[in-house]
């Protein structure tokens, strides 16, 4: 993706609206630092070393206490391998856990965009596009009475997938209108 403020080079910085209002800007290094100063691209990375060095030095220092009584999993264990052994695990080094998740994430809560279930009206348009493929596949096969069967399924949903006000401009037609 092309910097979206000089449009020559790569865009390598991506600057989000904390409030969620505005789209993300992707800049290169050189438009993000004369928009926004050098400190703030160069600053960000210093900023990540430190809290990377410091966590990596308080962690060494300090391994978690106790032991998993799932998969018997240490907190020296845990430190070292960087990977819980079982979902006991979570419960065992929870004292663990709150203190390192707020220093490496910024927060012990997840604040951002979440994947969810798709939108009934994003479930219509997949079922669409399958039965699309259905009927394409049924007219290749030469499988008349099914590829008929899906077509009329397919108009079926793609009539209750138009917006009301559009199926009724559609009924009228022109004469409805003077």
């Amino acid at each position: 993706m092309l910097c979206m403020k000089c449009h020559q080079r790569p865009a390598t910085v991506q600057v989000h609206d904390p409030s969620g209002a505005a789209d993300v800007v992707c800049l290169c290094l050189g438009c993000a630092a004369a928009v926004y100063g050098r400190d703030l691209v160069t600053g960000a990375a210093d900023r990540l070393l430190e809290e990377l060095q410091a966590t990596e030095s308080d962690s060494a220092a300090a391994a978690p206490p106790g032991r998993c009584a799932g998969c018997g999993l240490t907190g020296r264990e845990l430190q070292r391998r960087g990977k819980l052994g079982c979902a006991g695990c979570y419960d065992a080094f929870a004292a663990y856990f709150e203190d390192l998740v707020p220093r490496l994430h910024g927060a012990s809560q997840h604040c951002g965009g979440r994947v969810g279930e798709a939108s009934a009206a994003a479930r219509q348009r997949i079922e669409i596009e399958s039965l699309r493929l259905e009927l394409e596949q049924a007219v290749a096969e030469e499988a008349f009475e099914r590829a008929a069967q899906v077509r009329d399924a397919l108009r079926r949903l793609e009539n209750l997938s138009q917006p009301a006000a559009r199926r009724e401009g559609q009924d009228d037609g022109p004469s409805a209108h003077p």
